[in-house]
């Protein structure tokens, strides 16, 4: 076959093209149902922008690309438990994550109707969802699933306003699911209102199952049964500058079925006027190891601060403050008697005389002062005393001048560590809880 020199310069000509043309630009698209040119047939632009989100959803969209959806309620129904309804056509990546944002911040409602899943990613990579004000009476909100051979990826969930939802019995029943993901961000939401009929635990602000990586920092999370609850076989997960308020629990980490629990990390939170601070449980056929409990203020519980687990290794509780209000049972607690889960337990600030018990319901080993804790070998370098919190029951938790919390800490929680403040104010200018305005997308996710 005889090519012409015309046919080899055009060949030439689109090689040199292809090399140097470089990947496209990242593209924006816009959904407004109120604007009066709107349809699913139009390009996505602001002058001409798609009706639905359904329909953004359903665009295999490039790696980078942003969708701007404006003011309106969207119907997000046909969901079930673990594929959203609204779920991308295509992923994006580390470096350029594919963003679905409501603007102005919770313009953008959306009707179920009823139906699990609303919105998230279902398989789908690198995937923001921001901003979008969802409120529903279905068991499940947000949902993040990877599937049994390949987890999900960097998916974000920031800046929204998830309410409503209600389960059957003792049922799941969570505002955010994530489940079998890995490097998953949830951030800067509000969170509330979820039940189920019972009152159980499973009822969840955020819910994680068989997760790696996953950073829940930010958020606001309030009149639910519990605020965030890891329930299975959770690794290297942080849960970090929370506010859970007026829950049953603040952080429930659980672990069954023959599988490992191990690296995770609570701290720099406020759990306030909940039941429960921090909750653990294991059964005999599942382990849970290094679970570090560090620089958080518990305020205000009813029953206990942190509990431990029967069968828990390398647990961690340090730099804490325990503002016992009223009768609450406990402020630490172990299940065992010695308590083996225990490995480090100190640099801990009391406001009351400590009620710790060993061997809870089993041998019931009460300590009711500091001094008498102290001669497990626990606590010795904590304090009892009054932490002088600036204003708490308006909701300042910060140190006042003065405070024994200040600089009493160690970082590590060991002697030879640099000191640094007890409480989740470790410097004095973190933020606790949401933040003003939203960060911006995260092109990588990396836990420090």
């Amino acid at each position: 076959m005889r090519i012409s020199g015309k046919s080899v310069r055009l060949l030439f000509a689109g090689a040199l093209l292809a090399l140097f043309a470089g990947p496209l630009a990242a593209a924006t698209y816009y959904v407004d149902q109120k604007h009066p040119n709107a349809s699913d047939n139009n390009p996505g632009t602001a002058k001409q922008p798609w009706l639905t989100l359904r329909k953004a959803m359903q665009t295999p969209l490039q790696p980078g690309d942003t969708v701007i959806v404006k003011a309106g309620v969207y119907d997000a129904s046909g969901g079930t438990w673990n594929r959203p309804a609204l779920n991308p056509a295509s992923s994006g990546t580390a470096d350029k994550p594919i963003t679905f944002r409501s603007e102005p911040r919770h313009a953008a409602k959306l009707d179920p109707r009823g139906d699990d899943g609303a919105i998230g990613s279902f398989a789908r990579d690198y995937i923001v969802i921001d901003g979008f004000e969802l409120r529903s009476n279905s068991t499940l909100g947000v949902v993040v699933f990877g599937q049994a051979h390949r987890k999900v990826r960097g998916v974000t969930i920031q800046n929204m306003k998830i309410s409503g939802m209600r389960g059957a019995g003792g049922g799941n029943t969570d505002g955010i699911r994530v489940e079998r993901a890995s490097g998953a961000l949830i951030r800067n939401n509000e969170i509330f209102d979820i039940r189920n009929q019972n009152g159980s635990t499973n009822a969840a602000g955020v819910k994680i199952y068989y997760s790696d990586n996953i950073v829940v920092e930010h958020n606001e999370i309030y009149d639910v049964v519990a605020g965030v609850k890891d329930k299975e076989e959770g690794k290297e997960n942080h849960v970090r500058r929370n506010l859970f308020r007026d829950c049953f629990t603040g952080m429930e980490l659980m672990n069954q079925n023959y599988t490992t629990t191990a690296g995770y990390y609570f701290y720099e939170n406020i759990v306030a006027n909940c039941r429960n601070g921090f909750v653990g449980q294991t059964n005999p056929t599942a382990k849970m190891d290094k679970v570090y409990i560090f620089n958080n203020l518990f305020y205000g519980y009813s029953q206990s601060g942190v509990t431990g687990t029967k069968h828990g290794t390398n647990r961690r509780i340090f730099n804490n403050i325990f503002y016992r209000l009223g009768d609450a049972n406990t402020d630490v607690s172990a299940y065992t008697d010695p308590p083996r889960e225990f490995q480090l337990v100190d640099y801990n600030l009391y406001f009351q005389e400590p009620k710790n018990v060993i061997g809870l319901y089993v041998t019931n080993r009460r300590f009711n002062t500091l001094a008498a804790w102290q001669n497990t070998g626990f606590d010795r370098t904590s304090l009892s005393a009054d932490p002088m919190l600036r204003n708490p029951e308006a909701g300042d938790y910060r140190l006042a001048e003065g405070s024994p919390a200040l600089g009493a800490g160690r970082t590590d929680g060991r002697a030879n560590g640099r000191a640094i403040n007890i409480g989740p104010y470790v410097t004095g200018k973190e933020v606790i809880g949401r933040l003003d305005t939203g960060p911006a997308a995260p092109t990588a996710l990396t836990v420090r």
